[in-house]
């Protein structure tokens, strides 16, 4: 193993009710972390990939951009040797904020579903019942690839926007990286709204079809099970293999082995799904 790429979901906490949400951790004791809590997980984690010579963190919510501490966990990361990324919905980003990140992290990912108001409003991607407009989706992404970090955009495609054509847009907004999902259905977590959200495979075909572009990775429901490496708000390995969220024991009352024996991850299923790449950035 060459290569292994780690999900942290610092917090469930979140500026927007995004409808096919995954990671609201309903059924997971979500403690309050703290610094020290965080930074322990980071130092099991160290531990346990070490030996792995190509390691990326990526971190990821909820809305991580809230984690007051997300500065100090993310330089521990790189001081650990990982490379870095971040996925955010993109609402707290600012030309300041984001230069700041620029010595950070190697991506900047921003969640991007939809360019429509009534599909977002919809879908619950709103601050304050109003929606992102598309001209600050588009000056966030040309801010963050002014600042020298790869831009990456990842859409869920569902019920509410498998029809929308987002490419005019993609193009313009030039990801190095645009991660396509089909919406995951997980017990406990979206599974109220799923027959309102979820569509067949052709449907998500469909959409990657209408939508081709250079640097899209498409991934479908399937693909996704079992082929991530995810680290919950209170610090325990969770897995999505059955259609809900099991977990580990945190990671700062065990070893990375041991909780890595206690949910499910493929790394053929990883690879197959394209989460190897050059992801390190040269600075």
């Amino acid at each position: 193993m060459k290569q292994i790429a780690l999900n942290y979901h610092l917090t469930a906490k979140c500026n927007m009710r995004c409808a096919g949400c995954f990671a609201h951790f309903n059924e997971c004791n979500t403690e309050k972390l703290t610094l020290a809590n965080c930074q322990k997980v980071l130092k099991t984690i160290h531990e346990g990939v070490r030996h792995i010579p190509d390691r990326k963190l990526n971190f990821a919510g909820g809305e991580p951009t809230l984690i007051p501490f997300l500065d100090d966990l993310c330089q521990l990361a790189r001081n650990f040797g990982f490379s870095t990324s971040l996925i955010t919905n993109g609402s707290l980003l600012t030309e300041r904020r984001i230069q700041k990140y620029a010595h950070l992290f190697d991506w900047i990912g921003i969640s991007i579903d939809s360019l429509q108001p009534l599909t977002l409003e919809r879908l619950g991607r709103t601050i304050n019942n109003k929606p992102i407009p598309a001209d600050s989706y588009l000056k966030y992404c040309r801010w963050i690839r002014e600042a020298g970090v790869r831009l990456k955009i990842n859409t869920m495609v569902n019920r509410l926007n498998c029809k929308e054509k987002l490419l005019p847009f993609i193009e313009m907004a030039a990801p190095s990286r645009w991660k396509v999902f089909q919406f995951l259905t997980i017990s406990g977590e979206n599974g109220h709204i799923a027959n309102n959200l979820k569509i067949s495979s052709q449907e998500y075909q469909c959409f990657l079809q209408n939508n081709r572009y250079e640097y899209m990775v498409p991934e479908c429901d399937e693909d996704m099970k079992s082929s991530y490496l995810m680290i919950a708000p209170n610090g325990a390995l969770f897995d999505n293999s059955e259609g809900k969220l099991a977990y580990s024991r945190p990671l700062w009352q065990v070893t990375w082995k041991e909780a890595l024996n206690e949910i499910r991850f493929s790394y053929k299923k990883f690879r197959k799904r394209g989460g190897c790449y050059e992801w390190k950035l040269k600075r």
